[in-house]
């Protein structure tokens, strides 16, 4: 039996890596071997058992019990359970890698054969002598016990020895690889970690694990962990402090470390509580109870346990696994989830929690300077930090700007916005502006880091928002009714003598039914007083009109923030919308000072996504701007959307709505799961240009006018890369060049170029070719929404050309929608390319629209908030020479008319008035006419303009 097992370590040394065991003497026969295998662990137990005698079996007893503490699925170990069936599920769910069975699979085979110990005396002796001072590498597929018992048989053949060690490979690694996974799973770990623990876990892939496992405890935790800590670490299973496993720490966990390490575990505490699992929260909380022994042990607990050890990277809540920072709405839902709290220590609570927003005070040492001053200020310790950095550090002073800004808020106004090439410019150089905007830097930037995958395709909606909240609409359906019927005041009065009788909206319509005096004396029967005839009539009459009527009129006046925007992003998103979503609320608006945009969203996703930005549309576009970082993708809405919407290219579709009644027909709202390809119905689909195809146009422009026959010649010659085409010889690529229909001149460019002589012409981004297909797909997006893969594809295409503005349709109406739609279909299907986008110089829609950001301030408006859009618009095309328009979608604002003042409509038109708005728009658009005057032109007499100017005709930038 011992040939066929050198030749599998032979080869095994082949092909794995090389690594140095810390504890073989000679060179080891193995080239790699895995930290899952805890062989010093074995060799340690193993030793014990022998020295035992003959109370190897009560020891082994005993290894066993300690070994499998807890409630884990593995078999019973008994010594009376040791059958041979027993024997073999062991070790195939060993030989399937799972975890928690590798420390003892050698041990039971031993003890198998003879509990004594001395067949496992033997095995080592045999093995020393057949393979020296070595280690035999034992493999996933390698059968265990197939391979002690051939051991076991060579030993009473020959009265040889068993290897030194038997080291097991299996896919779970805990050495650098499994360090790797670790590390991208907690990034914050690379700044905690010792630089020598990285070396240590290395050397855990030569089979010593106990030594890492030892090094990575004494460098991560405060102090030197005792034998106890390592032996109750590696007792639940946990090779690593920072390695997860299925038994999460939790309160079982706490339960079996608490009695021994009382004293040692304060100062790890964060890091051990970091690690419980959502189920054993409040299991946690109890085990906290029972171990304090008086209200005051507890808070100073509590506080060690929120402060101590705490990492900025790590700002959640101690008892859930949440996305969600702490901070102050984090502390009102911790309260709100586990009172006991408040009972317990309010005050050092509401301290730790203003600490636990603030950088480490190890790393930072103003972190409490900003804690001390947030709580003496009742702000946000961000805020405090950042009002420190921008005065250098001066407390005082830094104070003295945070009080000025909450205390007179429209101060930064004062001066500076009167149009004209400096307007907003002292706005920004305000210090309370500047301590908001380095706060909104860190909230942006910590958004944009929280999304996956490359940088360059991350992209974040930045919702802007003025007295919108819509608090009312968190009111009851009987107020919503009520005040949509009645005045204030009647409703008010009403609603309270209803709420008194017990009577709700369903109990009125249902007491409606009846005739009109009937209801009048059920309303007086049920308790309701001193209600005129005339009021029950008008209540009896709107109680049983259809919901939808009654509420149309809460839509300009009550419905906020959370019922509009935030609606059509969760249906186009779906529920994790808040992770890509981000809401500016400005400082001076009086629903953020009085915390009515806080009430709206609380209990819900969007609970902790507000950013506190500054006054005016426009002033704040260019605030979320200069919060973002160089180069990213930023999406604008407004708060008042009611439906983001794209035309319906499915005939089919379209029918199916007319015949449900549905007025708006060629037209749907974006949803997360419904998705159809533009192309529907054309038999055409999207195929991606090639180099090649790129090349030849950049040559030779006039090549984009016949794409579909130079597609054509290209695959009947067989020619369909570029480095085809540049290995061709010089008459073959002649005689491709002449069947495409290029002059003499024009085919000696076109070798000239393929040689690499003259290379500037090819430098030509790739467009989508639309070419017939047999098996054309309805949905063209794979598994994300439409409304990613829209802000996806205008990133990327904005970076393609060079532009830096993107916008959609600036009309609802479906019919406009259906035809841009129509209009790119034949286009696609007579050129052969699609462009569902226009490069024409028109109106990039304010409600809807993104950027990339540049930080330059040839971008920034200058006339005002009125006409943002439109000369948002002129200066990019200015700059750019052309935009992106998608015009298949557009943002339904039905019940707020863009651009018109209305006294109930919030956003631009709160804290105006009528003439204040109307006198903005014209000096806004006389200045544009006059700065734009190549692009833009005032209207003539009857002649229809959506926003005041009429554009000029401007050929699109060439593709």
């Amino acid at each position: 039996m011992r040939r066929p097992w050198i030749l599998v370590s032979a080869f095994a040394a082949l092909t794995l890596r090389c690594f140095v065991s810390p504890t073989s003497l000679g060179k080891p026969r193995t080239v790699r071997v895995s930290t899952a295998a805890r062989t010093s662990q074995w060799r340690a137990a193993l030793e014990g058992i022998l020295r035992s005698g003959r109370s190897a079996e009560k020891q082994w007893q005993m290894f066993c019990t300690e070994e499998w503490t807890g409630k884990t699925q593995q078999p019973d170990l008994a010594p009376e359970n040791y059958s041979v069936p027993a024997l073999r599920r062991f070790v195939s769910a060993f030989q399937q890698g799972y975890r928690r069975l590798s420390p003892g699979a050698l041990l039971l085979e031993a003890a198998e054969a003879e509990p004594t110990g001395r067949f496992t005396m033997a095995m080592e002796h045999y093995c020393a002598s057949m393979y020296g001072k070595k280690d035999v590498l034992l493999h996933e597929s390698d059968d265990l016990l197939g391979f002690l018992t051939s051991l076991a048989d060579a030993f009473l053949a020959k009265k040889k020895v068993v290897p030194q060690r038997l080291v097991r490979v299996t896919g779970d690694l805990f050495g650098s690889e499994r360090l790797q996974e670790i590390l991208e799973e907690f990034p914050h770990l690379k700044e905690e970690l010792h630089d020598d623990v990285r070396p240590v876990l290395e050397a855990a892939d030569a089979g010593d694990a106990e030594a890492a496992l030892r090094e990575v405890a004494a460098n991560v935790f405060c102090e030197n962990p005792s034998a106890a800590v390592l032996q109750n670490l590696k007792m639940l299973g946990r090779p690593s402090p920072y390695q997860d496993t299925e038994d999460s720490l939790g309160a079982t966990g706490l339960q079996e470390l608490c009695p021994e390490l009382e004293a040692e575990l304060r100062p790890c505490a964060w890091r051990l509580l970091g690690r419980s699992s959502a189920g054993h929260a409040k299991e946690v909380l109890r085990i906290f109870r029972e171990t304090a022994t008086s209200d005051l042990d507890q808070s100073a607990y509590l506080i060690s346990l929120l402060t101590q050890r705490l990492r900025p990277r790590r700002k959640q809540s101690w008892v859930r696994n949440t996305d969600r920072p702490l901070g102050d709405d984090g502390l009102k839902q911790l309260l709100r989830e586990f009172p006991q709290l408040q009972e317990m220590c309010e005050a050092d609570v509401l301290t730790a929690i203003a600490l636990t927003d603030a950088a480490d005070a190890e790393k930072d040492p103003m972190a409490s300077v900003a804690a001390s001053m947030a709580l003496e200020l009742g702000c946000d310790v961000r805020l405090a930090a950042s009002a420190l950095n921008i005065c250098e550090g001066h407390p005082p002073t830094a104070a003295k700007v945070i009080r000025d800004g909450l205390a007179n808020p429209t101060e930064p106004y004062a001066e500076g916005l009167a149009p004209g090439p400096c307007h907003g410019d002292a706005v920004f150089r305000h210090p309370w502006v500047q301590a908001l905007l380095a706060t909104a830097r860190v909230r942006v930037r910590q958004a944009l880091d929280e999304q996956p995958g490359r940088p360059d395709d991350k992209w974040l909606i930045c919702i802007r928002t003025y007295g919108r909240p819509g608090v009312r609409c968190q009111q009851s359906e009987l107020h919503r009714f009520l005040h949509s019927v009645f005045g204030k005041g009647e409703a008010g009065l009403l609603e309270r003598k209803l709420r008194s009788a017990n009577l709700g909206l369903p109990d009125l319509r249902k007491l409606a039914r009846n005739p009109a005096h009937k209801f009048h004396d059920d309303l007086k029967q049920a308790g309701v007083k001193n209600l005129q005839v005339k009021t029950a009539k008008m209540l009896a009459e709107k109680a049983l009109q259809p919901r939808e009527i009654w509420e149309k009129k809460l839509r300009s006046a009550e419905k906020g923030l959370r019922q509009l925007t935030l609606a059509a992003l969760e249906l186009a998103l779906g529920p994790e919308a808040y992770k890509h979503c981000l809401i500016f609320v400005s400082h001076t608006d009086d629903a953020w000072i009085s915390g009515a945009y806080s009430a709206a969203l609380a209990g819900t996703k969007w609970e902790g996504r507000l950013v506190v930005g500054v006054q005016g549309a426009h002033l704040q576009v260019r605030f979320m701007e200069e919060a973002s970082p160089l180069g990213s993708h930023i999406v604008v809405m407004d708060d008042n959307i009611e439906k983001l919407i794209v035309e319906i290219p499915d005939d089919a579709v379209v029918a199916e709505q007319k015949a449900a009644g549905i007025i708006e027909c060629y037209a749907r709202s974006l949803k997360r799961e419904d998705c159809i390809s533009p192309l529907w119905g054309t038999g055409l689909t999207t195929v991606e240009e090639s180099d090649l195809m790129c090349f030849l146009r950049g040559v030779c422009p006039e090549i984009a006018k016949k794409t579909l026959d130079v597609e054509k010649i290209l695959r009947k010659a067989k020619v369909t890369s570029l480095v085809a085409f540049k290995t061709l010889p010089a008459q073959r690529m002649d005689t491709v060049l002449t069947a495409i229909g290029l002059s003499k001149r024009k085919r000696k460019r076109c070798h000239e170029a393929a040689a690499g002589d003259t290379d500037e012409y090819s430098k030509m981004p790739p467009r989508l070719l639309a070419l017939p297909s047999k098996k054309a797909k309805k949905c063209s997006a794979d598994t994300e929404p439409e409304l990613s893969e829209l802000v996806k594809h205008a990133g990327r295409e904005m970076r393609k050309r060079g532009l830096h503005l993107w916008g959609v349709n600036p009309s609802r109406n479906h019919f406009f929608l259906r035809s841009s739609g129509d209009d790119l279909r034949k286009r696609a299907a007579k050129t052969g390319v699609f462009q569902d986008y226009s490069q024409r110089l028109g109106l990039v829609y304010g409600a809807w629209f993104g950027f990339r950001v540049t930080h330059e301030r040839r971008f920034y408006t200058r006339t005002g908030q009125i006409k943002d859009d439109v000369e948002r618009t002129l200066r990019y095309w200015h700059a750019d020479k052309g935009v992106l328009r998608f015009m298949r979608y557009g943002a339904d604002k039905q019940s707020y008319k863009p651009g018109r003042f209305s006294s109930r409509k919030g956003g631009i038109s709160a804290n105006s008035s009528h003439e204040e708005h109307t006198n903005e728009a014209q000096a806004a658009t006389r200045a544009l006419v006059n700065e734009f005057a190549a692009y833009v032109r005032l209207p003539k007499a009857k002649e229809r303009s959506s926003c005041g100017l009429v554009w000029h005709a401007a050929e699109a930038v060439s593709t």
